[in-house]
């Protein structure tokens, strides 16, 4: 095992930034997976957290084992806002020294820049504005997070989409954009025409199923162009969200046939799901 000293996210930037210096002459897909701003909560200046033979809390309760390490790091509960937003702002730097790498190499105008995260945040520690709930949550502030997409010269600077996509797009899009043949049918779609033409997206039902070990909560949720369904712990919602972006008007009772459909929808997919893993 190699080991390096130095804040994780800094050194997982310099070697996406020599992962480049190294690829500059052929083409090449660099992905950028940041721990932060996942706990445990630590800023660049923050004392390290990791102990050798030791677990995360929650991780393991065997009696007579070592004490596992607090999952949230070795800070007090009043400094984690503050270690969150400093961890921000290093994937924030981060983000900047990779495009500065690119523009010194000349490679701007040839590199396709994407930046999301693949759930919002803890509310306690973040903000997810006036969305609903948190990281862990089908509500909005949990799943509902923006994507920036950056390439100079083909997708028009200051362009905004209110476009629903999902992580499960990008696949199909890298690969179109790279010429490739799919080696197997994607979930997602190609978005090509909404990146560079505002092309409007093909309707589609977006799921999600959020199974949380750790407090038993078994919650799905449905997307239907503005509206959505939530079943959590056995309470049905529906929402506009053209109209209620918050979620804080639940129309379930009022459109009962709506949320039947819904949820059997949910189940259709579910099925469909089940059939293609066993068929694999």
């Amino acid at each position: 095992m190699h080991k390096e000293s130095g804040y994780l996210t800094d050194l997982v930037t310099r070697h996406s930034n020599a992962f480049i210096e190294e690829n500059q002459d052929q083409p090449f897909f660099l992905f950028v997976s940041h721990v932060a701003l996942h706990f445990p909560f630590q800023g660049p200046l923050d004392p390290p957290f990791r102990t050798e033979g030791k677990l995360w809390h929650g991780n393991e309760r065997t009696p007579g084992k070592v004490q596992p390490d607090s999952k949230y790091g070795p800070l007090k509960p009043e400094e984690y806002r503050r270690a969150y937003r400093d961890m921000l702002e290093a994937v924030d730097a981060s983000v900047g020294s990779i495009v500065t790498t690119l523009d010194r190499l000349e490679l701007r105008r040839e590199t396709l820049i994407v930046i999301t995260s693949d759930n919002g945040a803890y509310s306690w520690v973040g903000s997810n504005g006036i969305y609903r709930g948190q990281k862990g949550d089908l509500f909005e502030g949990g799943h509902r997070s923006p994507a920036v997409f950056n390439w100079p010269g083909r997708i028009s600077a200051g362009t905004v989409s209110d476009a629903t996509t999902m992580t499960m797009d990008l696949a199909p899009t890298f690969v179109a954009l790279a010429g490739l043949e799919e080696p197997s049918p994607f979930d997602g779609i190609d978005l090509s025409g909404l990146l560079f033409d505002n092309a409007p997206i093909a309707k589609r039902t977006l799921f999600w199923r959020f199974n949380n070990a750790y407090t038993g909560t078994d919650a799905r949720s449905v997307r239907e162009g503005k509206w959505k369904y939530v079943l959590e712990k056995d309470v049905s919602y529906l929402f506009d969200l053209a109209a209620d972006p918050a979620e804080k008007n639940n129309l379930a009772t009022a459109h009962p046939k709506r949320v039947q459909s819904m949820d059997q929808a949910f189940l259709a997919w579910e099925k469909a799901v089940a059939q293609r893993g066993n068929a694999q």
